[in-house]
């Protein structure tokens, strides 16, 4: 138990974190270039593993097909909009419209997942957190101007492709290893991002990366990454997948202390209320979730 605890709470601060770093790095790296860079090293490592332990592979095209489609929405569209929301909006103010994805979910549960309808307190904890969405976006606009309010639809559009990616994955290939899942939707997730840099940015190697860049990078691509992976699936064969979901409100709660503390950053009144009411939200969502283990998991 006391090991269990440990893990939880090391992947809250993991998770937590991330978003700090994102900041940092995007202070001198491009955000396409920075996003495609870290998920070349984190497939690389998943990969390794894969091949090291020896895990069976799809041998199935519609297998394949689903990770292609879902890389493409949860690394390629979920990643490449939060590096760029990033620019423009704090990191905590990121992590916490991050923790729209499970309500996103509910939605698109309840049209593709015929054993997951919403109940009507469900319905009550997403409407609640699209309300403090709305504060947070007015918030956005009043204080920040037009490319804040721009980077909250951002994030909006990554909870929303994330989620929709993890319901596909949830009603068609459940049956594939987490570890092949993961890295083959990495693999095929960068690849966008590596041509999109390439176009917009750049060649991602030709950049002069600092070292406080490059040092973000490492923690993201293999603590956020492979090593928050690890332990999250080691935990919830341990624990209730109940309480694996309180994490996203420790990881929220530490990612906005450190983007105060550490970055600097501010909220405003209609922000920081529309955060606590996103934050209810979900509690009152997740709350009624039947408890059963998670097939994919999102890092940050």
């Amino acid at each position: 138990m006391r090991l269990n605890t440990l893990v939880f709470l090391l992947l809250g601060g993991i998770w937590g974190s991330t978003w700090m770093f994102i900041k940092i790095g995007l202070a001198d790296v491009p955000p396409f270039t920075f996003v495609a860079v870290r998920f070349m090293i984190a497939a690389a490592a998943l990969l390794g593993i894969i091949a090291l332990r020896r895990i069976p592979l799809p041998r199935r095209w519609r297998d394949w097909r689903v990770i292609l489609f879902t890389g493409g929405l949860a690394i390629s569209g979920c990643y490449g909009l939060v590096y760029w929301a990033e620019l423009y909006i704090p990191s905590g103010l990121a992590s916490v419209l991050s923790t729209t994805i499970p309500l996103f979910g509910l939605l698109f549960g309840h049209v593709l997942l015929a054993d997951d309808r919403i109940t009507a307190r469900k319905l009550v904890g997403v409407l609640l957190g699209l309300g403090g969405v709305t504060l947070i976006f007015s918030g956005q606009l009043s204080a920040s101007g037009a490319m804040a309010a721009w980077g909250t639809l951002a994030m909006l559009g990554a909870a929303i492709s994330a989620a929709l990616a993890n319901v596909i994955i949830k009603r068609t290939i459940t049956h594939v290893s987490p570890v092949v899942l993961s890295g083959g939707q990495m693999l095929f997730g960068m690849i966008p991002l590596t041509i999109i840099s390439t176009l917009a940015e750049g060649n991602p190697f030709a950049i002069a990366w600092t070292a406080k860049a490059i040092w973000a990078l490492l923690y993201l691509a293999i603590v956020g990454t492979v090593i928050a992976f690890v332990l999250f699936y080691w935990l919830v064969q341990r624990i209730p997948v109940s309480r694996a979901q309180l994490i996203p409100f420790l990881s929220t709660i530490l990612a906005v202390l450190l983007g105060a503390i550490v970055l600097g950053e501010r909220l405003n009144w209609q922000t920081g209320l529309g955060s606590v009411v996103v934050l209810t939200g979900l509690a009152v969502a997740l709350l009624t979730r039947r408890r059963r283990r998670s097939t994919r998991i999102h890092v940050v």
